[in-house]
């Protein structure tokens, strides 16, 4: 049969780990700047079409249509011209503003992340990120690289048998549901996360953050989490340190973007998977009929040597 654990509830953690039960308790997070408020930061610095210019109250976008409109009949072409062109470039700046604040542009978008540590088995593939985490950091690569668990809404929607989406279990989809500003992401694809600061780290998709649970960080059917974003990435780390000498504390926020996985990435987990033995591995565990093979995970494991779930 075809099986999938699915995502779980998580605690997320904030902070480096602490011994024994200490380790569960977070410190208050430091809010993250909503993405209204950063939008804002950077339309300052382009002033949208509907801003009021200080000294007659008019748009600069209204100034040169209007311009346009009362230009005389006999005005050179050259003018006309250099007015469209303006027109034109006003029309990009605006958008490029707005897009790289609101994270609306066609590969790169807003998000929040936090940290997690516990590790009773992922949602792609019940894959153990402690093995994940541990092959990623032998690679010698330019990013670091960690295991990371995307919100229900980039997974959705979830599939495999387990689906659920009132729970957040399942597996994330390859076909996104296609909600506005939110990346779209599955199993064993690459992420790159640049931080407000400019640290930047790798990040491979081997679980998820279901809403249930996680209302404040993980939204779900294209909503917003408590901060503003649509999107969410939980990076994990055998100790929260791991992760956030990398990409900062107090919860970091940033943009994200889809890139292609190193071949050393693809190349070594698939190694660690070794999903034609019959024997269990760490990668994709769902399922391993006997003879037939090989080991079932979960859909976009299959650049591992998984068989996907459906």
């Amino acid at each position: 049969s075809c099986v999938s654990r699915g995502a779980r509830r998580r605690v997320l953690s904030f902070a480096p780990k602490l011994s024994g039960r200490a380790a569960q308790r977070s410190r208050q997070p430091q809010q993250p700047t909503a993405i209204t408020q950063r939008a804002q930061v950077c339309m300052n610095t382009s002033k949208p079409a509907e801003a009021v210019d200080d000294d007659d109250g008019t748009s600069p976008a209204t100034a040169v249509a209007a311009t346009m409109t009362a230009m005389p009949a006999k005005a050179g072409f050259r003018w006309k011209l250099a007015a469209s062109i303006a027109v034109i470039v006003v029309g990009l700046a605006l958008g490029l503003g707005l897009g790289l604040g609101l994270g609306l542009s066609s590969t790169s978008y807003g998000t929040s992340t936090t940290v997690y540590t516990d590790d009773p088995g992922a949602a792609c593939g019940g894959a153990f990120l402690t093995d994940i985490y541990n092959t990623l950091d032998g690679l010698s690569l330019d990013l670091k690289w960690f295991p990371v668990a995307i919100a229900q809404n980039m997974a959705q929607p979830l599939t495999c048998d387990s689906a659920d989406e009132a729970t957040g279990t399942g597996s994330p989809s390859i076909t996104g549901a296609g909600y506005q500003n939110v990346l779209h992401a599955y199993c064993a694809q690459c992420i790159q996360f640049t931080s407000d600061a400019g640290a930047t780290a790798g990040a491979l998709v081997m679980d998820t953050c279901p809403h249930d649970g996680n209302e404040e960080w993980c939204p779900m059917g294209g909503t917003t989490n408590t901060y503003g974003y649509y999107n969410h990435l939980d990076f994990f780390g055998p100790v929260a340190s791991d992760v956030t000498d990398v990409i900062g504390t107090d919860n970091p926020t940033g943009t994200i973007e889809l890139v292609a996985c190193p071949d050393e990435i693809i190349s070594a987990i698939t190694e660690l998977a070794d999903a034609d033995n019959a024997a269990s591995n760490p990668v994709c565990t769902f399922y391993y009929q006997p003879g037939v093979g090989p080991w079932q995970g979960s859909p976009g494991m299959d650049v591992f040597g998984c068989s996907q779930c459906s």
